[in-house]
This record gives C-alpha cells, sequence and structure tokens, in this order.
C-alpha cells in the first residue's frame, strides 16, 4: 500500500492551490472599506446564495459521510433530515434573509435585538446554551445502550 500522493493528488492539489490563488486575486480588486464589507459583502448577495450558505454551514464531513453510512446499515429516515434542509433553504431566503437585510444585522441575536430588544436577546441566548447542553447529552443515552 503507498502511502504517499500520487500524480492526480498533485495535480489536484496544484490545481485547487491555482484555483485558490487566482480567485483570490480577483476578488481583492473590489473594494471593501470594512470588515463588515469583507464578510457580509455589503448585503449585497443574492439572498438564495446566502439561505444555501447557513444551510451548508450546519452541514460537515461527517454528515456527507456518517449520513450514508448509517442509513446503510440501518435505515433511511435519517435522509429525511438532509432532505428537509432543501426547504429550509426557500424558507429562510424567503423569510429571513430579508429580515437581515432590512435591518442590517448580521446574526440572529442582532435581529432579535433590533426587533424585540435586549431582554430577547438574552433569553435567546439561554435557550440555545441549555438546548445544546440536553442535545450533547443524548448521545450517551441513546439506544445502542439498549
Amino acid at each position: 500500500m503507498n502511502n504517499g500522493f500520487s500524480s492526480l493528488d498533485w495535480f489536484v492539489f496544484a490545481s485547487y492551490f491555482l484555483i485558490l490563488a487566482i480567485s483570490s486575486y480577483l476578488f481583492s480588486q473590489f473594494k471593501i472599506s470594512s470588515s463588515r464589507d469583507y464578510f457580509v459583502s455589503a448585503n449585497t448577495m443574492p439572498m438564495l446564495a446566502v439561505a444555501v450558505s447557513i444551510v451548508a454551514t450546519s452541514q460537515s464531513a461527517a454528515t456527507f459521510l456518517g449520513v450514508p453510512e448509517f442509513s446503510y446499515v440501518h435505515d433511511f429516515t435519517f435522509l429525511g433530515f438532509y432532505f428537509s434542509a432543501l426547504v429550509a433553504v426557500v424558507f429562510i431566503s424567503l423569510v429571513f434573509v430579508p429580515k437581515f437585510y432590512k435591518y442590517k444585522v448580521v446574526t440572529v441575536y442582532e435581529l432579535l435585538q433590533t426587533r424585540y430588544g435586549e431582554r430577547a436577546k438574552k433569553q435567546a441566548g439561554i435557550m440555545f446554551l441549555l438546548g445544546r447542553i440536553m442535545a450533547s447529552g443524548h448521545g450517551s443515552t441513546s439506544a445502542h445502550w439498549l
């Protein structure tokens, strides 16, 4: 078994690096006047592109490797969650992204603060943390112990 890079591996790596370098140079030609412009493109991105980016952020390599493996070993019910992500893209692009653009906010917490005040932002943060704590505990009590 050869553990080194093949010629194809080096070609893919070099191509990726070249595309990254060229696109970086081309995109650097645009005027960016602030860090906000850099991170949110002055709210000029198409709403569908923003929505796809939001959903893609929640995905990971583990998703693309783990879901097919889980589905092969068990059943296809878990795939429904990821097909629903497509519905989420449409919903996000039609409902949430326009609000973010309207109020010139970047995070949901900024949106809550702008629309409903500081208290709503803090309560949402607390609910998120509690939800993450409960979700973290779910793995140790799953059905594989039965």
